[in-house]
């Protein structure tokens, strides 16, 4: 969450760097949208389940919502006023991509259960 909000912070800085107050707003309306529906996706595959067929299926449901909210919301902001796209755009993609920043750091350093170190599919 504080990388969410560190690299969203810097993005909206760098839109009104370059374009102004319309530009970092759109940048911060963009990671709104990305932070809300991550927000609400992470909270729906965290709920227990009873197996593994429904804690899949809780997740699927939980991202196909997220992916009509995104629509949703990008929709509504197309409403907004003096929108700078690209600005918004910058935003989503970057509160987006901060999102994984914890679970790619802990995939990276966490051992697997045997001991072994997990790495990718290339061996590196």
């Amino acid at each position: 969450m504080l990388a969410q909000v560190g690299i969203t912070v810097t993005v909206a800085l760098l839109a009104l760097a370059v374009g102004g107050m319309r530009s970092a707003l759109s940048a911060l309306l963009g990671a709104g949208v990305a932070g809300v529906t991550t927000f609400y996706a992470s909270r729906r595959a965290s709920v227990p389940e009873h197996s593994v067929g429904a804690a899949l299926r809780r997740v699927m449901i939980g991202e196909f919502i997220k992916i009509l909210s995104t629509i949703a919301l990008f929709a509504a902001a197309a409403r907004v006023p003096h929108l700078v796209w690209p600005a918004l755009l910058c935003g989503y993609a970057a509160a987006l991509v901060a999102s994984w920043l914890p679970s790619m750091r802990e995939r990276a350093v966490a051992p697997a259960a045997d001991g072994v170190r997990v790495t990718n599919e290339s061996g590196l």
